[in-house]
């Protein structure tokens, strides 16, 4: 490009190097945030039939869009049938989206400019764990039961999909582990930030003790999950030692989990 001589010239002035070039698994996942402001470990899937009734008056352009979905898919996940409605006028635009079988809605709204960010809502009601787990393929499933409801927002920016931000607030109701009643004090919450997903707030409380976490889920840096299990109770006979305290590091790979420490 006929810009590199300028760059490289100020790098050296600098007296920094160009950074390497990235491996092509790298290059593909920037490309598909740049095309979709979505990461492709989505996977997103189904097909889907729109009608769209649009008219200009005096220059202004008005537009409603209806879409059926039938059946999408996102990480191997069934969402169900759905129905979408888009409507716009001129710049403004407005949209809801549902699946009814989830109970799953969403909301977009703001002006279609790329200096503007499109604002959305999220709300989930009483989905089984249970089931969840067992469509995608968890061994966790056997052990894990309860609903979970969801209440979420995002900023999007058209210019840059890809640097949006947002909120998700996990609420379970009836939740049991391994075989154990456990309550979340507060909401479990996920931040996100362009390519980074963190969890913020996980907090547990049952009869083996109180369970918190906190770390990166995804994201272009080091990803790793710091647990605390404090009022730790030891199962069986064993109960009688007391109550104990535990920290570990979870460091999470490619499709690998690795304990990279653990003190009790």
């Amino acid at each position: 490009n006929p810009i590199d001589p300028f760059i490289l010239a100020r790098l050296d002035a600098e007296k920094l190097s160009p950074a390497p070039e990235a491996a092509r698994e790298t290059l593909l996942r920037r490309l598909a945030l740049d095309l979709t402001g979505l990461p492709p470990a989505l996977r997103l899937g189904g097909t889907g039939r729109a009608t769209v009734d649009a008219a200009t008056n005096r220059g202004v352009t008005t537009a409603t869009a209806r879409a059926t979905l039938d059946p999408p898919t996102a990480a191997g996940v069934s969402l169900g049938a759905g129905q979408a409605e888009m409507r716009v006028r001129g710049a403004a635009l407005d949209g809801d989206l549902s699946f009814p079988t989830r109970r799953l809605r969403a909301k977009v709204s703001g002006r279609v400019e790329t200096s503007n960010a499109l604002s959305s809502t999220l709300e989930l009601d009483d989905l089984a764990l249970q089931p969840l787990l067992r469509e995608l393929g968890s061994g966790a499933a056997e052990h894990v039961e309860g609903r979970v409801s969801a209440r979420g927002e995002a900023s999007i920016p058209l210019g840059q999909p890809a640097s949006g931000r947002g909120v998700l607030r996990l609420t379970p109701d009836g939740l049991r582990l391994l075989g154990e009643s456990c309550a979340s004090q507060g909401p479990i919450v996920l931040r996100w930030e362009g390519p980074r997903v963190a969890l913020e707030r996980f907090q547990l409380d049952g009869p083996s003790g109180r369970l918190t976490a906190t770390g990166v889920l995804v994201g272009p840096e080091h990803r790793a999950l710091a647990l605390a299990l404090d009022h730790a109770r030891l199962p069986g006979a064993l109960a009688a030692i007391g109550r104990g305290q535990a920290r570990a590091e979870i460091r999470l790979g490619d499709g690998a989990v690795e304990l990279s420490r653990l003190d009790a």
